[in-house]
């Protein structure tokens, strides 16, 4: 059903529709164990629908966060092929989850799959820092500068601008 409409979507504008993979909350939810896990339904449903994927890596942290999995190694099993942009953000714990809060720094273990990601995908498009207007004051403006600017850095290690090269 994504699949379908995902497609209905991308045909009916004519330009590309990218598709999130999310963070969810809830352990052992019903699966066809023919498709692999989540990791194999986004790929399932990307394949049917001939969308791009938005890949969301701080949605991967809080799962294996969430979940006990090591989220560089599950990395490697996400195609890359079909990313356009990324995601990164910080969250916090609520009601014993690690939440995609949008609500602060981005941590360690994401600026590593940040590099990890760029490293075997030059060709993605962009990285988008999130953060939700409500926390906007907590980081403060030389706070978001800081993660942007550390996210410039990292985006130029494998997006040479013409002055990093000269």
């Amino acid at each position: 059903m994504v699949a379908s409409r995902a497609a209905a979507i991308q045909s009916r504008y004519g330009v590309p529709f990218l598709l999130e993979n999310p963070a969810h909350y809830l352990a052992d939810l019903p699966a066809d164990p023919d498709i692999g896990g989540e990791f194999g339904l986004m790929d399932r449903i990307v394949a049917l629908s001939g969308c791009g994927r938005l890949l969301d890596l701080h949605n991967l942290y809080c799962n294996a966060v969430n979940f006990g999995f090591d989220p560089k190694a599950a990395l490697t099993r996400i195609p890359l092929d079909r990313v356009g942009e990324i995601h990164i953000a910080g969250g916090s714990w609520s009601d014993g989850f690690y939440m995609d809060g949008h609500d602060g720094r981005v941590p360690e273990p994401v600026w590593e799959l940040l590099e990890l990601t760029l490293s075997r995908a030059p060709w993605i498009t962009g990285v988008v820092f999130e953060v939700l207007e409500e926390f906007v004051k907590r980081l403060g403006a030389d706070g978001i500068a800081r993660e942007l600017e550390w996210a410039r850095i990292v985006w130029r290690r494998y997006h040479p601008q013409p002055e990093d090269v000269a």
